[in-house]
């Protein structure tokens, strides 16, 4: 398992001396063989059992403990898997730094998801924040080093936290291992209370690499920062917060005695609530993706503190399902930005209709998300949905997903100015009229409209600044050729990227699929049991799920054209809600974070 380690961080640097064609097919070489070399060793652990190794000799104070699981290699071959995506899509600004980090992260994160030392995590959680902001200043410019230099900040403050834990946790147990620690507390040798602050500190650490709430003051300025290309908002939105929740999942498990059940459903409420509230509050489709990781976060929150093994699967299914679609959306997103060199929603989900295969990548991530059955997302929510015990939690999930539906509706669904647009072209054109299964749409928009409803005298519709914000520069060279700036040619696009995007987009549309097919039996395979998901309780949840989109689709299309009093006060909140912390303002909720936890944990009868 060391290997997997060091073999893409020692390939790093030699692609970074190499020259550059020959660079990127050595860090290809290092994705593909990670990928194969965790596949050999996932299935040797699922016949054989979990692989302790240990690197550094065999003092106890020395060695670093390697725990090979089924899950912990399943997320090496993700981690793999995402950066040789990442490596193909970005071969335009592709150079030899950024495959030097591709290789350093690589090997980090699966260093991160392997060790069984928790004081190695910490190491190795610094030198993910370090690569993580060299990548974020991949175009040198002022406000890049400025929005990378807040992030390192925030981040420094919660590793602080997590080493002050790490200190405690260590005067409690005397051990490092998050086996012997686990074991150590199971005993009873360690007092309960004496964990308490040992969780508070560790829970601020990993939670600002989510962003629980409020501590998602730096998601703006990272993701909305022109200096990074997309593939690395989609590492970080797929890989760093999957790392999070990974290890805060572990944390819990650990501390059985503490009773972190009901302070994890709280946090995750508020989390998922927050999170989708701001995500539908911003205008950069980066940010929204961005915001809907940490609502997703959330729903991961309430089903680590739910407690119950259906829970738990549903959790580590989560993780894998979340990723693979986030991943999806961003990259097809990315797409499109490299085209329109706009990240504004208005203009990807007008541009986005026009390529049949972004959209087919964008709806299948979408749905996945939302939770839709045969999907991936559909089997993690629906084992977190049935597993939470509670019909109060369970509510709150169903709300989470209506939230997800609100939020990848905004992204896809066109303004009905567009669609009254396309209407009304076909009107122009004669196709409706002779359509017989059209008559009645044709008649429905047979009116005379004001002199101002014309497609062209509506902000949206042309993508002016009047009606969304500037958009954010977008990182990598100019594209070639002319760059369609409007909506003058609305022929469709099968492939509007490149070929070897396109078959990236594929590959992840099929993953994304086959885990909703395979879903079951790939985590039965993964946690050693089976709990099946039968037709008719599948039909159950599409039907509601297909009751809370058509809520959202109301939502979305008919308030905002009909009720013009709730437009404005929902847009003032809106931009109250768009607003970023400053550093003090970030620092404060720090520190607010930490004291909450605190006090729920001195509360009666909660621990």
């Amino acid at each position: 398992m060391v290997l997997l380690v060091l073999m893409p961080l020692l390939l790093g640097v030699v692609a970074y001396r190499a020259p550059m064609r020959i660079a990127r097919g050595i860090i290809i070489f290092a994705q593909l063989a990670a990928i194969a070399f965790a596949g050999f060793l996932l299935n040797r652990v699922i016949r054989d059992g979990d692989m302790l190794e240990l690197a550094g000799g065999s003092d106890r104070y020395l060695y670093i403990e390697l725990l090979g699981t089924p899950i912990s290699l399943g997320l090496v071959m993700l981690v793999a898997l995402l950066l040789l995506a990442a490596t193909i899509c970005g071969h335009r600004y592709a150079t030899r730094k950024l495959i030097l980090l591709y290789g350093f992260l690589q090997g980090l994160m699966s260093g991160v998801f392997l060790t069984n030392d928790i004081f190695n995590l910490f190491v190795l959680l610094e030198v993910v924040t370090i690569v993580m902001v060299l990548l974020n200043v991949y175009r040198r410019e002022v406000r890049s080093v400025y929005d990378a230099l807040y992030y390192l900040l925030i981040q420094i403050v919660g590793m602080t936290f997590f080493l002050f834990g790490l200190g405690y946790l260590y005067r409690a147990t005397g051990e490092l291992s998050m086996s012997l620690i686990t074991a150590a507390i199971a005993s009873g040798n360690v007092p309960a209370q004496s964990l308490v602050i040992p969780f508070a500190l560790i829970l601020v650490g990993l939670g600002l690499k989510v962003g629980l709430f409020p501590l998602f003051s730096y998601v703006p300025r990272f993701y909305g920062n022109p200096g990074a290309p997309i593939s690395v908002l989609m590492l970080s939105s797929s890989l760093i917060s999957t790392a999070a929740l990974f290890w805060i999942a572990r944390v819990a498990w650990a501390f059985q005695p503490l009773n972190t059940g009901p302070l994890l459903i709280a946090l995750g409420t508020l989390t998922a609530f927050a999170g989708a509230a701001k995500a539908l509050a911003h205008h950069d489709v980066r940010l929204v993706l961005a915001f809907s990781t940490v609502s997703q976060a959330g729903l991961a929150l309430i089903a680590i503190g739910s407690g119950t093994s259906i829970s738990e699967r549903g959790f580590l299914a989560h993780l894998f399902t979340h990723a693979l679609a986030k991943a999806l959306l961003f990259l097809a997103i990315g797409a499109l930005v490299e085209k329109k060199r706009s990240s504004r929603i208005s203009d990807i989900r007008h541009e986005v209709w026009r390529h049949p295969l972004v959209a087919l990548s964008m709806v299948v991530g979408a749905i996945s998300l939302v939770g839709i059955p045969f999907t991936a997302g559909g089997v993690s929510k629906y084992w977190i949905m049935t597993g939470t015990g509670n019909p109060l939690v369970e509510a709150i999930t169903w709300v989470i997903t209506l939230g997800t539906a609100l939020i990848m509706g905004r992204i896809l669904v066109p303004h009905h100015t567009l669609i009254t647009a396309r209407v009304q072209e076909g009107l122009e054109n004669g196709f409706l009229q002779n359509t017989p299964l059209l008559k009645p749409v044709s008649r429905a928009f047979d009116f005379e409209g004001p002199e101002d409803s014309s497609p062209a005298a509506v902000p949206e519709y042309a993508g002016s600044a009047t009606s969304e914000p500037d958009p954010l520069p977008w990182a990598g060279p100019e594209p070639p050729g002319d760059v369609d700036d409007g909506f003058v040619e609305r022929r469709p696009q099968l492939f509007p990227v490149r070929p070897s995007i396109a078959a990236v987009l594929s590959v992840m549309v099929v993953l994304v699929l086959l885990a909703g097919m395979l879903g079951t039996n790939v985590m039965g395979a993964l946690t050693g049991t089976y709990y099946g998901i039968s037709a008719g309780a599948m039909l159950t949840k599409a039907l509601q799920l297909a009751a809370i989109i058509v809520f959202a689709s109301v939502m979305i299309w008919w308030l905002p054209r009909h009720q013009v009093w709730l437009r404005g006060a929902f847009t003032g909140f809106r931009d109250w809600l768009a607003k970023s912390f400053a550093l003090p303002d970030a620092f404060l909720a720090v520190a607010i974070f930490f004291a909450c936890v605190l006090l729920f944990a001195f509360l009666p009868g909660v621990f």
